[in-house]
């Protein structure tokens, strides 16, 4: 369904109006295509905090046919990993948002550090019916340092955070070793999720 593009002064276009395109394409300084479905040949450009800028076509290039997911379809952190990161570091604001995933795990009582590290190779089951397979940390680049929706604020620490304290090998990525927050899940079983629901790793 088509949705609606607000603008901080006030303006805004419908998605499926010809006038999108041009109002995107004005607002970045380049010329971009609002599209429903991804193109044949994809690149994702990721700088690696370590590294020079470079292009990376490997998570493009495996992206599921018909969505715009960097990978998986199923992000999910834990509410451990982000209490740990915020003793690490005091004073950086780690919230949920930034990381922008699908499912945010409260860890029970007792549950401390990057718990989710664990988590790869195994199977995550979510209440009666859901039932995930966990096949790499999520490696993260500079996006969660930028300002975002919600009030959250730009802030280049987040991510050396990460690099400092949770660098970890991507089986995606050839085992490269990348600061990663979260895990990658791909579904066995669907069904419902509800707020509520026991977590159990199998």
């Amino acid at each position: 369904p088509p949705v609606q593009i607000n603008w901080p002064n006030g303006a805004y276009v419908i998605s499926n109006s010809g006038d999108a395109d041009a109002c995107l394409s004005e607002t970045v300084g380049r010329p971009v295509k609002l599209t429903t479905t991804r193109p044949e040949e994809v690149s994702l450009e990721r700088l690696d905090p370590l590294e020079a800028e470079e292009i990376i076509l490997d998570i493009g290039e495996i992206m599921m046919e018909g969505r715009f997911s960097d990978y998986a379809a199923i992000h999910m952190l834990t509410t451990a990993s982000l209490a740990h990161l915020t003793s690490l570091s005091p004073g950086i604001n780690f919230e949920a948002g930034r990381f922008r995933p699908n499912l945010v795990i409260e860890s029970a009582a007792g549950c401390e550090g990057f718990v989710e590290n664990d988590w790869v190779g195994k199977t995550v089951a979510i209440g009666d019916e859901v039932r995930f397979k966990i096949s790499d940390p999520t490696p993260r680049c500079l996006i969660p340092t930028q300002a975002q929706y919600g009030g959250i604020e730009k802030n280049t620490k987040v991510l050396r955070a990460i690099v400092e304290h949770n660098r970890l090998p991507v089986p995606l990525l050839d085992n490269e070793v990348l600061p990663c927050v979260g895990v990658y899940g791909f579904v066995l079983q669907g069904g419902s999720i509800r707020k509520g629901d026991t977590i159990r790793v199998e």
